[in-house]
């Protein structure tokens, strides 16, 4: 039975007493082991679920990232052909330019006005994708949030709990030693 105890390292805040523990949990709790389970118990379940979280969020935020470098490609190739298209489309044509000059010039200027069109719709997208991937990383964002309100509370209802653990284990000493002196004084006295 000697061998399922196992004293605590003093000073470890929340390993007061001997707990019993039986082969695996008890070589897993040791101090210095790799496995050494939380002072606060409960919090270690929450890990998996913030760490999964925190990943999830991540990935979001590098989609996002991505949705908004290529928004804003799009966004300077817009300009740059509505730009292009103003400067085409305002320059003034020599007066000997033929028939067949004007008829190219008017075919250049209608392509590059479906490329603006084309750019545009693309553009529309892109806000889209953006306004996606946003929302996605601020749902995201939101649960691990939610997580990590959920391990402060759970640590400090933990940190209560023990607190008034201790409490109680300290009126029980008082009561046990207002006891035993009045024994030995009952003792003494007799």
């Amino acid at each position: 039975m000697a061998a399922d105890r196992e004293v605590p390292q003093p000073g470890c805040p929340g390993w007061r007493g001997i707990w019993r523990k039986s082969g695996a949990a008890a070589s897993a709790a040791r101090p210095g082991s790799r496995h050494m389970t939380s002072p606060l118990p409960g919090l270690n379940r929450f890990e998996p679920l913030r760490q999964r979280a925190a990943g999830l969020e991540d990935q979001a935020a590098k989609l996002l990232a991505e949705a908004l470098r290529r928004h804003a490609q799009a966004e300077s190739r817009h300009a740059e052909l509505c730009r292009y298209e103003a400067e085409y489309a305002e320059r003034p044509l020599p007066e000997t330019t033929g028939v067949n000059n004007l008829r190219h010039n008017a075919a250049f200027l209608a392509r590059l006005r479906e490329a603006v069109r084309f750019q545009t719709e693309r553009l529309a997208g892109s806000v889209q994708e953006v306004d996606q991937a946003r929302a996605h990383w601020l749902a995201t964002h939101r649960e691990v949030e939610k997580l990590d309100r959920l391990i402060a509370q759970t640590a400090q209802e933990a940190r209560q709990k023990d607190a008034r653990r201790q409490g109680r284990e300290m009126d029980e000493n008082a009561v046990r030693g207002y006891m035993a002196r009045r024994l030995l004084a009952a003792d003494g006295s007799a």
